[in-house]
């Protein structure tokens, strides 16, 4: 979405089935075998925080961070606190636990969510009045956060508790270039649906149980890049398809995110 938002790169879109990689994703990535890629001039470029910084060094025009040496440090700063807390622990101990577990990270997210609270306020965007390199590192809670909640039977974030947050999940949301490009809601929340249930040990059909626990990793991986689908989706216009794009630097391709 950064190419879409604020750098105005042409694009096209396809997807890629997680279930059966694609060559082209295993010959472009062949460390971690995921998405999302980006390949620029025949090079490519993993991992979403990665590509995003790219794009930032490589199309200068309205940039994503801002011209202070601080303020850039600081949305660095919580663009890497959506991968390293807020999404883990919003993944690995409250949709992925249950019992005791899932209580202490219940206790855990909500922490990580009164930092965002407390750094939101009084602001529309995490750097002020125009969408950057936090709000799209963190722009998966504005539609992902709603269906963990709804999969796990719990609810984090609410109106009362959190009015700065929801404000910004819902002007991130509302964004024209945001608006309608999130992946089907049905079929993502049965995803984590099968996810909670085979981490849980609830899946009794073994083949099932077999297909889901080797997809894990990728489903995984997928909605950690859901910033890959918020922040590649705002490096190329939405994680869920494979962007063909072209500039005066060449031709640029990006895989896909989102298997349908």
């Amino acid at each position: 979405m950064s190419l879409e938002i604020t750098k105005h790169i042409d694009h096209g879109r396809g997807s890629e089935d997680l279930f059966n990689k694609s060559p082209l994703l295993l010959q472009y990535n062949p460390v971690e075998k995921k998405v999302p890629v980006l390949v620029h001039n025949g090079k490519a470029i993993c991992e979403s925080l990665v590509i995003l910084e790219y794009i930032e060094e490589t199309w200068k025009q309205t940039p994503l961070l801002p011209e202070d040496p601080y303020q850039k440090a600081n949305a660095r700063f919580w663009a890497k606190f959506s991968d390293d807390k807020v999404f883990q622990s919003i993944k690995w101990d409250v949709l992925l636990k249950e019992g005791k577990e899932q209580e202490e990270g219940i206790l855990a997210s909500l922490q990580n969510l009164r930092y965002l609270e407390e750094e939101l306020r009084g602001k529309k965007f995490f750097g002020g009045e125009a969408i950057g390199l936090a709000d799209l590192a963190l722009g998966w809670l504005a539609y992902y956060l709603n269906i963990f909640e709804e999969v796990a039977g719990l609810k984090l974030v609410d109106q009362e508790s959190f009015p700065s947050l929801v404000a910004w999940m819902q002007e991130f949301a509302n964004a024209p270039v945001v608006h309608g490009s999130w992946p089907d809601r049905d079929k993502l929340a049965e995803k984590l649906v099968a996810m909670r249930e085979a981490s849980l040990g609830k899946e009794t059909r073994v083949l099932f149980w077999v297909k889901t626990a080797a997809a894990i990793p990728d489903l995984l991986h997928y909605l950690l890049d859901c910033w890959s689908f918020m922040t590649f989706t705002a490096a190329v216009t939405l994680l869920g398809s494979l962007y063909v794009l072209r500039d005066k630097h060449g031709s640029l391709h990006s895989l896909p995110v989102l298997s349908s």
